[in-house]
């Protein structure tokens, strides 16, 4: 295994243990949102699913010997953290 392949393993991993903790803090706190944010609140969540699972996906491909182009596994989460980057600034969540 080339270094590189090892640690961006290694650093992706730890991004998704982010991920997994924000999901689990997302799911505890659901709660206590207030009836009108909740559905605003499932939508970060499903968005930490959906990179979660990108993230391993990426760590997949890395320790396997599955040939798949990286770039395209990468460019499919661009779209939903665009729309997340653009909501935010919009004023929608």
């Amino acid at each position: 295994m080339v270094a590189t392949v090892g640690i961006s393993t290694a650093l992706v991993g730890l991004g998704a243990c982010f991920l997994l903790a924000a999901m689990r803090n997302s799911a505890s706190v659901y709660r206590a949102v207030p009836l009108a944010l909740r559905r605003r609140w499932l939508v970060l969540t499903g968005l930490i699913c959906f990179f979660l699972a990108g993230y391993l996906a990426f760590i997949l491909l890395q320790l396997s010997d599955v040939k798949f182009p990286v770039e395209l596994l990468v460019g499919a989460g661009q779209p939903g953290s665009a729309r997340r980057e653009h909501r935010a600034r919009a004023g929608g969540g």
